[in-house]
């Protein structure tokens, strides 16, 4: 079995997008809490909102973590598999 490779685009550090056809992802560092980057990340369909973290009860810790919550939900919604899962 051979995993989605996704490239995102922007900072990886601060602000990043992936567009794959009409899904998005977003992810974005909103603060450093006690040495943790906190970030919120959302996937879309077009206008149609299908996840959100939701700040600040949902926060999540670390960019890697955020763009992973978006690729796996994307892939879902692509019916394949991010790489890392391989």
């Amino acid at each position: 079995m051979v995993g989605q490779h996704f490239e995102w685009e922007g900072d990886l550090t601060d602000d990043c997008t992936l567009i794959v056809g009409d899904l998005m992802g977003r992810a974005e560092c909103m603060s450093d809490r006690h040495g943790q980057e906190v970030w919120w990340c959302a996937v879309y369909r077009g206008k149609e909102q299908l996840f959100h973290s939701g700040e600040p009860a949902g926060a999540i810790i670390g960019a890697d973590m955020a763009r992973k919550i978006c690729e796996s939900i994307i892939a879902a919604a692509m019916g394949v598999v991010p790489e890392w899962c391989i």
